[in-house]
């Protein structure tokens, strides 16, 4: 088993290749920020996830993404489409077919990791009425 320096160390390339999406300007930034992605990944994989590397970018490319929405010198958001080329791991897979449409932008909120705050204020609804309906969405999903 590989330590999680030499992990680290194997998937920079990775890393600058996500970070060359985003402004040249911050690259050591989203550098810096991709390598904590990158972390994050090695710390929660397992196999059962799919392929490490496909894994890893998605955590990757969600932290970047999250620093450069924050930033607040942009003045507009990255779309997540222009990423859709890039198969989700076999684990953040959810067949969404069985449920409603408020059902399934409480998912898709989630996913992008939004608060209970957020998707309540979306939906115009509680904090406490979004976690129900996440429970009871649970078999579903």
């Amino acid at each position: 088993m590989k330590t999680e320096n030499e992990q680290i160390i194997e998937n920079q390339g990775l890393v600058i290749s996500i970070a060359k999406n985003f402004p040249r300007r911050e690259i050591d930034d989203y550098i810096q920020v991709g390598r904590i992605g990158l972390l994050k990944a090695i710390r929660t994989y397992n196999g059962a996830k799919g392929k490490f590397s496909t894994y890893a970018y998605v955590c990757i490319r969600n932290e970047m993404l999250r620093e450069y929405n924050k930033n607040k010198k942009h003045n507009h958001i990255i779309n997540m489409s222009q990423f859709d080329n890039i198969q989700s791991p076999v684990a953040v897979t959810i067949n969404t077919d069985d449920l409603n449409p408020e059902e399934k932008t409480i998912v898709e909120m989630r996913l992008n990791h939004s608060s209970y705050r957020d998707i309540a204020k979306e939906l115009g609804c509680s904090r406490n009425k979004i976690r129900k309906m996440l429970k009871e969405m649970g078999p579903k999903i």
